[in-house]
């Protein structure tokens, strides 16, 4: 908690406030928390009881005042870059139909400690897109959209983005029934409302260990797949958005799984080859029981 708050403090901009929720915390976070708010009139501190990251941050939420016009999600464990709420910031004012904007995150291990060196900048970067019915790289020019977020969520954590908070209202906030894709079902729905701005810099560092929720990579492959279909079945999307949902969905397994299995395969590393083809096939698997229920 120390180095996120640490991280907010140090921005080149200033005007900003910092709601910090304790969520059911029995060590000293409430503590070290509490110590900042002394310090500084802009952090303020409030408790519930456990309930879960994407609960605390709905509650905190609901604490901002109606005169915020842009809002971050900042996770305890990542450490923003200093410049980046004004780079943010000042690319939504550069793109009043952009509904929120993101940069790129970069993973470390421990304090600062770079890990996996330009591999988060490298998926936030080469995102995915659709020309016609085939898959495409889209160059980091252009802003990223539905038809991006449809094959995965190239936005890693929360804190990449700054949302207008006009923007979030208009698509009914955090959803607490997806814990723990929270994030990329967040971004999808905003992305409907208006682009999501990319800016091709790394504004977070994104902290990697063993308690990251996105390391339980079970739940959260099962989770991703829920949401995929029920977007792809969702009469709240237009039939094209269904159709970029469902096109993205059979080509994410070809674009990960199958060229992960290559990969190994020529490093020789043919248990991770062998694991990623069970993948590649459970994906079809699950899509083929959708078109069965759907026709059933």
């Amino acid at each position: 908690l120390p180095s996120a708050i640490d991280s907010v403090l140090c921005q080149t901009l200033t005007d900003w406030n910092l709601i910090v929720v304790i969520d059911g915390s029995e060590d000293a976070t409430e503590e070290i928390a509490m110590s900042y708010a002394g310090r500084d009139r802009r952090i303020r501190v409030i408790k519930q009881t456990r309930r879960g990251a994407n609960l605390a941050r709905i509650r905190g939420l609901s604490e901002i005042g109606n005169e915020t016009t842009k809002i971050a999600f900042l996770d305890a464990d990542d450490v923003y870059e200093p410049h980046a709420l004004d780079l943010l910031s000042r690319t939504l004012e550069q793109n009043p139909r952009a509904s929120a904007a993101h940069g790129l995150a970069r993973y470390i291990y421990g304090h600062v400690m770079p890990i996996r060196e330009s591999e988060a900048e490298r998926v936030g970067r080469h995102r995915w897109g659709l020309r016609g019915i085939l898959p495409t790289q889209i160059p980091a020019s252009e802003h990223t959209t539905f038809a991006n977020l449809a094959f995965y969520n190239v936005i890693h954590t929360f804190g990449q983005v700054l949302i207008r908070t006009e923007a979030l209202e208009k698509v009914g906030g955090l959803d607490p029934t997806w814990p723990m894709v929270a994030d990329w079902e967040l971004w999808i729905r905003l992305s409907r409302a208006g682009y999501i701005a990319f800016v091709d810099s790394v504004v977070l560092n994104y902290r990697r260990h063993e308690n990251n929720m996105s390391n339980h990579w079970q739940l959260l492959w099962n989770e991703s797949w829920k949401l995929r279909r029920s977007l792809i079945f969702s009469s709240q999307l237009s039939s094209r958005e269904r159709y970029i949902m469902w096109t993205a969905a059979a080509y994410y397994p070809i674009l990960t799984f199958l060229r992960l299995a290559a990969d190994s395969a020529r490093q020789r590393r043919f248990a991770d080859a062998c694991t990623y083809l069970k993948h590649f096939a459970a994906s079809y698997y699950r899509m083929a029981r959708w078109v069965t229920t759907a026709r059933g």
